[in-house]
C-alpha cells in the first residue's frame, strides 16, 4: 500500500499542478477582472512551478533511489 501511495503521488503531483494553474486566474477573474485573470494566472503558474516542481524533482530523487536499489541487489 505505502508504494502504491509514493507512486500514485506523481498523478496528483500532476491533478494539483493543474488546479493551481485554472483556479486563481478563475477567482481573479471573478472578483477583479481581466486584470485579477492576469494576476491570478502569473500567480498560480509561479506557485505550480514552485510547489509541484519541487515535489516533482523529490519524485525523480525517490526514482533514481530505487534504481540505485535494484541494481545493487542483482550483483
Amino acid at each position: 500500500m505505502n508504494r502504491f501511495l509514493a507512486d500514485a503521488i506523481g498523478t496528483i503531483n500532476a491533478g494539483v499542478a493543474w488546479a493551481l494553474i485554472i483556479i486563481p486566474p478563475i477567482g481573479g477573474a471573478i472578483n477583479l477582472g481581466p486584470e485579477g485573470f492576469f494576476f491570478g494566472l502569473l500567480a498560480g503558474g509561479i506557485t505550480a512551478l514552485v510547489l509541484c516542481g519541487l515535489l516533482a524533482l523529490l519524485i525523480d530523487i525517490r526514482d533514481s533511489l530505487r534504481e540505485i536499489a535494484d541494481s545493487g541487489n542483482g550483483e
